[in-house]
């Protein structure tokens, strides 16, 4: 086998257009839509978005139930991003989460159901002061 590397990862949506909408203020590009799907892309992360063939309007599964499934984008600074996407009134799980290793991390959920992106800092936890929330 010569797996040359990932190509995309695909998520079924509720409701298609909040959820491109929602890649596109993240910085995504639409790269290809039709009907019932969009592909969008950023850099070398290149996402699919499938309409379900009936929105349930479910709430996303819980963190350890099977068929939850997430993205993580890499960020260089967790704060910075979380305090962007809240001012625009994006939902979050909780508030970024700084883990003593150096790794820090917050999730939003997309309003359009795929359920929710990561964002992930890589290095070291920021001081108590540059934690701008409780």
């Amino acid at each position: 086998m010569n797996v040359l590397g990932a190509h995309h990862v695909a998520f079924t949506v509720d409701d298609l257009a909040p959820s491109v909408a929602f890649f596109q203020r993240l910085g995504f590009e639409v790269v290809a839509q039709e009907d019932g799907s969009a592909c969008v892309r950023r850099r070398d992360v290149r996402l699919r978005l499938l309409a379900a063939r009936e929105a349930v309007g479910r709430t996303p599964p819980a963190p350890n139930d099977v068929g939850r499934a997430h993205v993580a984008l890499q960020v260089s600074d967790v704060e910075a991003e979380y305090a962007a996407l809240a001012g625009a009134g994006e939902t979050f799980v909780s508030v970024p989460q700084h883990h003593h290793s150096g790794l820090s991390w917050v999730f939003v959920r997309d309003p359009g159901g795929s359920g929710e992106v990561e964002f992930l800092q890589i290095g070291p936890p920021p001081s108590s002061e540059e934690i701008g929330h409780p």
